[in-house]
Formats: C-alpha cells, sequence, structure tokens
C-alpha cells in the first residue's frame, strides 16, 4: 500500500514532495504497520535533513513516538545529527520527552554527542531527570562502554552537564565518581575530585 511506498522511499531517500502530495497521504500515518514510525520518524533516522525540514513544514508532529516509545528527537540524538536537532526543536520538539533510556538528553550523552548535549542544554533541558532505572544523563555518559564514548567525549558532555548544574555528588546508587574510577575514566576522576575540591575550598573560605 501507500504506507509501504512512503516507508521504502523515505528510507532510499527518494522521496520528494510531488510523491507525498499527489498521494495526498496524512503526514503523521505510520510508515509501515505496527512500528508508529511517521514518515518524519523514517527521515530523521536516516539523516534527511531537507525531507525533516518538509514534514514539519507540513505539520508533521515532532513529537509523535514508535511502537516502542521513542520520539525523532531521541534518533537525533542518538545519531548526533545538530542540524536535524536543531529543526526538531525549533517546530516544538519536547526537550525532556522520555522513553525507556530517558530523556533525549540521556541518548545523546550515552552515546557521546556532545554537540547535541550543548543544544538540548542550551533549550533547557533537565539534567538531573532519572531514568526508571535510576540513570542521570551524567551517569549514563559516565556508564558508556569505551566502544561507544571514548574518554575525550565523556568528558566533555560531563562538564557540560556539570556546568549546567547536574549533581555530581548524587547517588544512584553509586557517585559520579564512584562511576567513573570503576571504569578506569582518569580523566573525569581528575575533574570530578578538582571541582569538589574547589566547592570545599569556596564553603570554607565562606565561612
Amino acid at each position: 500500500g501507500w504506507r509501504g511506498i512512503l516507508r521504502q522511499q523515505a528510507r532510499e531517500k527518494l522521496i520528494s514532495a510531488s510523491t507525498l502530495e499527489e498521494l495526498g497521504f496524512d503526514v503523521n500515518a505510520e510508515a509501515s504497520r505496527d512500528s508508529g514510525m511517521t514518515p518524519l520518524f523514517c527521515a530523521v533516522l536516516d539523516g534527511q535533513e531537507i525531507t525533516v525540514k518538509y514534514f514539519l513544514d507540513k505539520g508533521a508532529d515532532p513529537n509523535k513516538k514508535d511502537a516502542e516509545g521513542f520520539a525523532p528527537l531521541h534518533e537525533a540524538a542518538k545519531i548526533g545529527n545538530v542540524g536535524i536537532a536543531r529543526l526538531l526543536l525549533s517546530k516544538g520538539a519536547s526537550v525532556d520527552v522520555s522513553s525507556s533510556e530517558g530523556t533525549p538528553l540521556h541518548v545523546a550523552a550515552s552515546n557521546g554527542k556532545s554537540s547535541i548535549v550543548l543544544i538540548l542544554l542550551e533549550h533547557h533541558a533537565n539534567p538531573n531527570v532519572m531514568t526508571p532505572d535510576c540513570y542521570t544523563p551524567l551517569t549514563a555518559v559516565l556508564s558508556a562502554t569505551p566502544e561507544i564514548v571514548n574518554e575525550s567525549e565523556c568528558l566533555k558532555c560531563m562538564k557540560l552537564l556539570i556546568k549546567a548544574g547536574a549533581h555530581y555528588k548524587l547517588a544512584t546508587p553509586d557517585t559520579p565518581l564512584e562511576i567513573a574510577t570503576r571504569n578506569g575514566l582518569t580523566e573525569c576522576v581528575a575533574y570530578l575530585l578538582e571541582i569538589s575540591t574547589v566547592a570545599i575550598y569556596s564553603l570554607c573560605f565562606c565561612l
């Protein structure tokens, strides 16, 4: 049917405005049965910024989730597509939309996408929201495997989150320092110790 055509064309990057308008499709319809994925979602998955803009301009819902509970912004955060993330946010995407893996900020952090972390924080994403498993964006990035996030990106994300107000002493049940130490993140450990020392010194100075 036409839903299958839309999904195939989106994934093959052949979709065009004329094709869509000729079909007279519902911009928020599922692109394939039971997936919950709209054409907008497919375009985000494939990194098609121009097509994403087209769908949004035609009224696509930037907050409509797929069958697994993920919104387009979660996917943009995961792949690290800055342009698409900005487009979605400019069209009303919820910056703190939830999923089983947390908010887009959780997803960006746990995949080491520091540019996306920055954009989300600029749009006032909550740096202390927890997943059902009690991960904050900060503990999520510190818990990421090195195959997914190297320490350099981990440190960038961590600094951005802490600057935005992430609780770096909160135990959930482990503190960020304990997680960083356990995972051998020496630069992250050094930074956490440094800011903890500065905080203690500032408190003593004020007293």
